[in-house]
Formats: C-alpha cells, sequence, structure tokens
C-alpha cells in the first residue's frame, strides 16, 4: 500500500511504503523519479520532517505490523492512501 500526501495540487517528495528487508520489514520513504528508497530511521524521518509515533520499532517481524505501523506515520502526518490499481 502506498501513502501519498498532496498540498496544495502538488505531491509531496515521494511516498511512503512497506518493504521486505533481510531481517524483517520495514517503512520506507520512496521517490521513484530519484530512483530512491530510504528506510525511514528517526534521522531521516527528521530530515524529511515527518514525525514518527513513539513506539516506532525500525524492522517489524510480519508485514502486517509493518503496514499498521505505516498507517499510523502516513495518518499522523497527514498523508492519504493511494489504491494500487493492478
Amino acid at each position: 500500500m502506498r501513502y501519498i500526501k498532496i498540498k496544495d495540487g502538488i505531491q509531496w517528495k515521494g511516498y511512503l511504503q512497506v518493504h521486505d528487508t533481510i531481517r524483517g520489514f520495514a517503512c520506507f520513504m520512496c521517490n521513484d523519479e530519484r530512483f530512491e528508497r530510504l528506510m525511514l530511521t528517526r534521522d531521516h524521518a527528521e530530515g524529511l520532517n515527518l514525525s514518527l509515533p513513539k513506539d516506532y520499532r525500525l524492522i517489524l517481524k510480519t508485514r502486517e505490523e509493518a503496514e499498521a505501523m505505516m498507517a499510523r506515520i502516513a495518518k499522523l502526518n497527514g498523508f492519504s492512501k493511494l489504491e494500487d490499481n493492478i
């Protein structure tokens, strides 16, 4: 599931999405134009002016846990769910 933020008709730098890692699942900021995928660490989130929940964990064991955390991050920062059209 992707989450986007549109303000004044302009989309924010990229989108938020969960991806799998070697250790589990994590929340990422992605930008297709620059082929960028940045894991949302506290430092990266601060640099992107994003807030993270106090109980945020970098790696989650299941996709469901990661998707739930991503939904919380999206809501906290004013992002909307973008439905997949596949």
